[in-house]
C-alpha cells in the first residue's frame, strides 16, 4: 500500500523508465519543430545559422526540457499524495514571515552577483585540467562545439524581442525546469537515502555531467552543489530557482556587456583584485545566509 501511495519508493528501474519515455517524447517533438521549420542541423551549417533560427533552436531546446525535467516532476506529484505535500510546502512560503522571505532573498542575490570571482578560479582549473589531458580535451570539446555556436548566436540577439526571447529560454527556462527536476525531485528523493551532503554533491555532478559542457564542468559542479545547500537549508523550491536565473541572467548581461566593449567575457575577473573581494564577499554573505537560515528552521 506504501508504494502505491508513494512511487517515489517504488523500484529506481521505474523511475528511470518514465524519464527515458520523457526524454524520447522531448526529443521527438523537439525534432518535429526543427523539422517542420526547416532548419538547418549540422555541424557544417550551425555557423552559418541566422539568429532567428537559433532562437527556433533555443525554442525546441525548451520543448525537450519541459519534457525531460518539469514532466517527471508533475507525474509524481499527480501520482503520489505525499510527494505532492512535500512540494507544496517547499512552493508556499506560508510558514515564513514576509521580512525574512525578503531577507533571504536579498542574500541569494548578493550570492549570486558575488559568486563570479571564485567562479572563474574554478575556470581556471578545469582549464588546466583539460589542457593537462590534450587528447580528452580533443575528445570532449569537439563534442561540445556545436551547442556553443548555438549558444552564441542566440546570446547576440540585438532587438528587444530577440533579447527578451533570450532571457525566458537562457534564464528562466533552466532556472525553473533544472531546479524542479534536480532540487526539486531528485535531491529531494536521494537525501532521503544517503547523507545530505553526498546527495547534495552528487546531485550537483549529475547537474554537471548532463549539460555536456566540460569547459564549465567544475563551475557548474559547484553552483549545482550551492543550489543544493540553498535548497536544503531553506527547504524552499523558489529561492534555489531565483539563484538558478539570476546567475544566468547575469552571464547573458556580462556577454552583451564585454561585447559591446570588445573585451573577453571574463575581463573582469582577470584583476587579482577584484578576484579576491569577489570571493570574501561571497563566503562572507555565504555564512550570513547559513546562520540566518538556521535561525529560521529552528522549531
Amino acid at each position: 500500500m506504501e508504494n502505491n501511495r508513494n512511487p517515489l519508493k517504488k523500484n529506481i528501474s521505474e523511475i528511470f523508465s518514465l524519464l527515458f519515455i520523457c526524454f524520447g517524447l522531448g526529443t521527438a517533438l523537439s525534432a518535429l519543430w526543427i523539422s517542420a521549420l526547416e532548419i538547418p542541423f549540422s555541424s557544417a551549417s550551425l555557423p552559418y545559422l541566422t539568429e532567428k533560427q537559433a532562437l527556433s533552436l533555443g525554442w525546441a531546446n525548451a520543448i525537450q526540457q519541459f519534457f525531460f525535467f518539469l514532466a517527471p516532476w508533475l507525474w509524481f506529484r499527480y501520482r503520489s499524495p505525499q510527494f505532492n505535500e512535500e512540494q507544496k510546502s517547499g512552493l508556499y512560503f506560508n510558514d515564513f514571515k514576509v521580512k525574512n522571505t525578503l531577507i533571504i532573498f536579498l542574500l541569494i542575490a548578493l550570492l549570486t552577483l558575488t559568486s563570479f570571482g571564485w567562479i572563474e578560479s574554478l575556470s581556471g582549473l578545469n582549464h588546466f585540467i583539460l589542457e593537462s589531458l590534450p587528447s580528452l580535451k580533443n575528445i570532449l570539446v569537439s563534442k561540445n562545439n556545436d551547442a556553443l555556436i548555438i549558444q552564441e548566436k542566440i546570446l547576440s540577439q540585438n532587438t528587444m524581442k530577440g533579447i527578451l526571447q533570450t532571457i525566458f529560454l537562457m534564464s528562466i527556462v533552466p532556472g525553473f525546469f533544472e531546479e524542479i527536476f534536480f532540487r526539486g525531485l531528485i535531491l529531494h528523493w536521494l537525501k532521503q537515502k544517503i547523507n545530505v551532503h553526498a546527495a547534495i554533491w552528487l546531485v550537483g555532478l549529475l547537474f554537471s555531467i548532463i549539460h555536456f559542457e566540460w569547459e564549465g564542468f567544475i563551475p557548474r559542479w559547484a553552483l549545482g552543489a550551492g543550489l543544493g545547500y540553498v535548497y536544503h537549508c531553506t527547504g524552499k523550491l523558489w529561492f534555489p530557482i531565483l539563484a538558478h536565473v539570476g546567475n544566468n541572467l547575469i552571464s547573458i548581461a556580462l556577454f552583451h556587456y564585454f561585447q559591446a566593449l570588445n573585451m573577453p567575457h571574463d575581463h573582469w575577473a582577470s584583476n587579482p583584485m577584484t578576484w579576491l573581494v569577489s570571493t570574501i564577499l561571497f563566503f562572507g554573505l555565504a555564512v550570513l545566509f547559513y546562520r540566518k537560515t538556521q535561525v529560521l528552521n529552528k522549531p
